[in-house]
């Protein structure tokens, strides 16, 4: 009967370590990011790269800075920081036009702005769309 005894009480606590780990790994699961970014400039042509957060990724030529960015702004495109060093463009007009589709933090992504010319898309967003 002792025998009995030990192997329910290593059986339940296995059931409970295992059941504490699997609260564990879901406690610390994320939504995923992950956003297709274009820039498009005059006469059609485009640009469109992947970029993945948590863990940084994508196609995109600096994820972890543009995925702090994104974070910074809270997922709100109009609310990037942008590169305040970036501050003496010209007044030319070669308007580009900058979208945003996919998920972040889970949440469905669809934003779209355009810019008179490259360099205030630049100032404006920063490293998001600097590709």
């Amino acid at each position: 009967m002792t025998s009995f005894r030990l192997g329910g009480v290593l059986l339940a606590a296995v059931t409970l370590f295992s059941t504490v780990l699997a609260g564990t790994a879901t406690a610390d699961h994320r939504p995923s990011s992950r956003l297709s970014l274009t820039v498009e400039g005059p006469r059609g042509a485009s640009t469109t790269v992947r970029l993945e957060c948590r863990p940084a990724g994508g196609s995109h030529p600096t994820p972890r800075s543009a995925c702090r960015e994104v974070a910074r702004a809270g997922g709100d495109f109009d609310q990037l920081p942008g590169s305040p060093e970036m501050i003496a463009c010209t007044m030319e007009y070669r308007p580009v036009t900058a979208s945003a589709r996919g998920r972040w933090n889970g949440e469905r992504v669809r934003w779209q702005r355009q810019y008179p010319n490259p360099c205030t898309l630049l100032s404006e967003t920063g490293v998001v769309f600097a590709f």
